[in-house]
């Protein structure tokens, strides 16, 4: 019999007890759910209406249990019931796009990093735009070579390697590009398409880009534009990250049932993790605006490209000298600062504001989720920012 449990850390799991094994098979969905918000008695969310990264949570679990079921069905009725075999069976009924793959296709790296894209897709996650990037890549480095999941070893990071800097792709886009390789590497690994962990070794180079923030007063000024229709919208959008510190992602959570005490309490799309975060009077003026319940966001793309122009409506013409390196080359560049605003500079420019106006590392980390200093102290160049702070006080820079 299936049934389903919410574990300690906010997941729910399958628990299936079969008569030839003593133990349950327990398997997390990945689905998060807060537990106030949890049937135990009937297995499932309170309302039908929650979702979990874009997604209701009863109907995923109906999906999950579905395929469940279809796996134990098969192992039964084929090779007999074993539970790594119903577990890996169970993970395929999930990924339609896999599951028609031939034995042979199966090896093949290439078929099986775009069944991967295919799947994105057809669930509609953005991510399926930058697997497909690094696919078109693959393609080109290696013009219809055929790719097996035992190629993928330190030649084969040697040879794309060079050809990524070859094309003059800047540091942190090739490290990206190998970050979805060894997630498709170890999405296969993982349900046992092959024993290859040469992956596990590839070095993902980076470098600091010197992202920017927007100070208070910056953001002040785009909060007090005149907009209406789409660009408004983002507009809202963004003040909201910047002043709540949560990814693109989870902006369209920010919504009154979410408010609890005085602050919002959000589980996180990426990390699965509960931020706890105060309600700044600039959300609370757009949520009345909206009563309560934001539009529908654009997409990423879109509302980078709005984003733009929102910022050369606002002035904001600060020259950001930036060094980077493309391909082998580094490269120094001068930039208006309105042309790198994107999703990413609310959060950063929440992280930062805090630290500027006195807020303890270890509470800002809380409200950002970050859990490791060292990351956090990158993501903010605290020791610039301290040493600037404390420069500007001496009376030499009177």
């Amino acid at each position: 019999m299936i049934s389903f449990y919410l574990h300690n850390s906010g997941s729910i799991y399958i628990r299936y007890y079969h008569h030839s094994t003593p133990n349950a098979i327990k398997v997390s969905t990945k689905i998060k759910i807060d537990s106030d918000k949890w049937d135990k008695n009937k297995q499932k969310a309170k309302s039908s209406k929650l979702t979990y990264k874009g997604k209701q949570i009863n109907a995923e679990i109906k999906r999950h249990e579905n395929a469940f079921e279809k796996a134990v069905q098969f192992y039964e009725q084929h090779r007999g019931f074993s539970q790594g075999n119903v577990r890996r069976k169970y993970l395929e009924y999930l990924s339609p796009g896999l599951i028609h793959l031939s034995t042979r296709e199966k090896q093949d790296f290439l078929k099986y990093f775009n069944s991967l894209v295919e799947k994105y897709k057809a669930t509609g996650q953005d991510i399926h735009k930058e697997y497909s990037t690094t696919l078109n890549h693959l393609k080109e480095c290696f013009k219809g070579r055929e790719l097996l999941f035992d190629d993928i070893d330190s030649a084969f990071y040697k040879e794309y390697n060079e050809y990524l800097q070859g094309i003059g792709l800047a540091k942190n886009t090739i490290s990206k590009h190998w970050k979805h390789i060894k997630a498709v590497m170890n999405d296969a690994y993982m349900l046992k398409h092959h024993k290859n962990d040469d992956f596990k070794h590839f070095k993902r180079q980076r470098e600091d880009s010197d992202t920017i923030f927007l100070t208070i007063n910056k953001i002040e000024r785009i909060y007090n534009l005149k907009l209406s229709g789409n660009i408004e919208i983002v507009r809202d959008y963004f003040i909201i990250g910047c002043y709540t510190g949560l990814r693109f992602s989870d902006w369209d959570k920010v919504k009154n049932e979410n408010i609890k005490d005085g602050h919002f309490e959000i589980l996180t799309d990426k990390t699965g993790e509960r931020s706890i975060i105060p309600i700044h009077p600039k959300v609370k003026a757009i949520l009345k605006k909206y009563q309560g319940v934001l539009p529908k966001k654009l997409s990423q793309q879109k509302t980078n490209e709005k984003l733009k122009a929102i910022g050369l409506m606002s002035k904001i013409n600060d020259e950001v000298t930036r060094r980077i390196t493309k391909g082998i080359t580094p490269v120094t560049t001068t930039t208006k600062k309105y042309k790198l605003i994107s999703t990413h500079t609310a959060r950063r420019s929440f992280a930062t504001n805090l630290i500027l106006n006195g807020v303890s590392t270890r509470l800002a980390m809380k409200m950002t989720g970050h859990r490791s200093l060292v990351t956090f102290e990158k993501y903010v160049r605290i020791d610039n920012l301290l040493a600037s702070s404390e420069l500007e006080k001496l009376s030499f820079f009177k």
